[in-house]
């Protein structure tokens, strides 16, 4: 993505990555905010390749859900910037699957249909919806970007489903759009958050048209940004603007690539 010339810098810059591979990923297992699962060999393969990807980028905080696969991952990253302030919350855990966490579900398209139809009150018994994840994170969020630094760029590494309701809350202003944003393994999905009070509505516009669109989108580009509406209290005044999405540069090339597990979830 290139920024058209005369656009403000953002106030800061989100890297939301997924965590490296567990067995249980591999093994296609509902894993959420219940099991906690180390990262495998190829787990920490791909971890320390995403630490290289972050090398040489400038980093001014890392952040991490509570969970081991999680914070393994980020662990990678952190070695790249020994002084850097690390910061886990436990609001940014994955989707808890209730009591099939840990297991093979077989009811998940029933689940998936649900959400389709728009139901993001639905979710598997004992466990929980897109509409309660929401209302989990989105003040953990508001209160990284309260903190930040003026173009602070901030690497936070959580979870795959939890990253398909991120993307779609914030950046379309809708849960119907999050079957279309992927997340594979260690992906990188580069955020420009701006303060929608120091813009006008022709620099969000121009913004919103340079922005990038998931892969998986089966929506015609709209002209306009959603407005703020949407968004909980502590994220009102930000506009979110995706320049990467599901990047997995740093395993698909070079004689170290990794093999990435494509995951239902």
């Amino acid at each position: 993505m290139t920024l058209s010339p005369g656009l403000p810098v953002p106030h800061a810059t989100l890297y939301l990555c997924r965590h490296g591979e567990t067995a249980l990923n591999r093994e296609n297992v509902l894993q959420g905010s219940g099991v906690d699962a180390p990262l495998n060999a190829v787990g920490w393969a791909q971890a320390r390749q995403l630490g290289e990807r972050f090398r040489d980028v400038h980093l001014d905080w890392l952040v991490s859900s509570e969970l081991r696969r999680a914070c393994e991952t980020a662990q990678a990253i952190h070695e790249h910037h020994p002084g850097l302030k690390y910061t886990k919350y436990a609001a940014l855990a994955e989707l808890c699957w209730g009591i099939w966490e840990g297991k093979k579900c077989p009811c998940l398209q029933e689940l998936f249909s649900k959400w389709n139809q728009g139901d993001y009150q639905a979710a598997l018994e004992g466990g929980e919806s897109p509409a309660h994840a929401v209302e989990r994170v989105a003040p953990a969020l508001g209160d990284i970007l309260a903190k930040a630094t003026d173009q602070a760029q901030i690497a936070v590494v959580i979870h795959g489903r939890l990253l398909r309701i991120i993307l779609a809350y914030l950046i379309e202003g809708s849960l119907d759009y999050m079957g279309s944003y992927q997340h594979r393994n260690t992906c990188v999905n580069v955020i420009q958050v701006y303060k929608r009070s120091a813009l006008t509505e022709d620099e969000i516009d121009r913004l919103w048209h340079d922005r990038v669109y998931p892969t998986g989108a089966t929506w015609a580009p709209r002209p306009h940004a959603p407005t703020a509406d949407h968004l909980a209290g502590p994220l009102h005044d930000y506009l979110f603007i995706p320049s990467a999405l599901d990047c997995l540069a740093h395993l698909e090339s070079g004689p170290n690539s990794t093999e990435v597990t494509v995951n239902v979830t």
